[in-house]
């Protein structure tokens, strides 16, 4: 994958990033893999970086489910249970380091 703001010893610039907007992760893959298989040095990180993202919110999103699982289990308090669901993930994904 070639990126338009990579630059030169010369000319150093912000970190690139690859703007996913409304596409969905099952749409951006495989630009990913091909940045992994035959991009430059750049394109190579930035895959990683966004697969590393990728992976934080998959964790998430499978962390939260279990809590909400376990919530409506016990008989979901939307209110309640939803809001500690979402602070439950996100101090585990915080201890994680993500």
């Amino acid at each position: 994958m070639t990126n338009p703001n990579e630059t030169t010893p010369a000319t150093p610039a912000a970190e690139p990033t690859i703007l996913i907007g409304d596409m969905k992760w099952s749409q951006v893959l495989p630009i990913l893999i091909a940045a992994l298989e035959d991009g430059t040095p750049t394109g190579v990180r930035m895959a990683k970086d966004h697969l590393s993202q990728m992976a934080a919110a998959a964790d998430l999103a499978g962390m939260a489910m279990d809590v909400l699982m376990r919530a409506a289990d016990r008989g979901l308090d939307l209110e309640g249970d939803m809001q500690s669901a979402i602070s439950q993930a996100r101090r585990i994904n915080a201890s994680r380091g993500h």
